[in-house]
């Protein structure tokens, strides 16, 4: 809405009925990274079994928010096991992960991250594949990271999101790319 002045003609569509919008322009899916911490939060867990807890152990890579605290030190002394996100961008924007930096450019990403609002998480390594991409009218090949967001409604699946990177994650830095993805029955 920041830059609705932009948008003049969608808006005309929106009250023309000409478009199909689905959800209202308040409605936002969950993508601010402080919710992986909530779900890792000792205190939070309380409202969930011990099945639910195990899942999130098992499938939520451990989150919290990046403050001066043990998890800070131990992210200063083990860069290649974390990385670091904007609580509330995306697109990759910001993104860090410790493998990719000297220890001393890691420290600095740090010590100035802290100040602002970011998640601390660790990294899990993402699958490899041999893919490829055209660019300039010349197909590059090379191994790429895979990332697969799966999107869920009413416990049905509905969606994929696939991201691929060269480096440790996807940014903007990296070209990170989106690719097809297929569901086969």
């Amino acid at each position: 809405m920041d830059e609705i002045d932009k948008i003049s003609e969608f808006i005309k569509a929106y009250k023309d009925k000409a478009v199909c919008i689905v959800g209202g322009f308040f409605t936002q899916v969950i993508h601010n990274k402080i919710l992986f911490s909530i779900l890792h939060n000792e205190t939070a867990q309380k409202i969930f079994n011990a099945k639910q807890i195990d899942f999130i152990k098992k499938h939520i890579p451990f989150t919290t928010e990046l403050k001066k605290d043990k998890y800070f030190d131990e992210a200063l002394k083990n860069k290649d096991g974390w990385l670091i996100k904007p609580m509330d961008l995306y697109g990759s924007i910001g993104v860090a992960a410790g493998r990719d930096y000297e220890q001393s450019e890691w420290e600095n990403i740090l010590e100035s991250s802290v100040k602002n609002d970011f998640v601390l998480q660790d990294y899990c390594t993402p699958y490899k594949s041999e893919n490829c991409y055209v660019k300039n009218d010349v197909i590059h090949y090379g191994q790429y990271g895979n990332t697969t967001g799966l999107y869920l409604y009413a416990g049905k699946l509905h969606g994929l999101y696939s991201r691929q990177m060269q480096k440790s994650t996807t940014t903007t830095e990296d070209e990170g790319r989106v690719a097809c993805s297929f569901l086969v029955e």
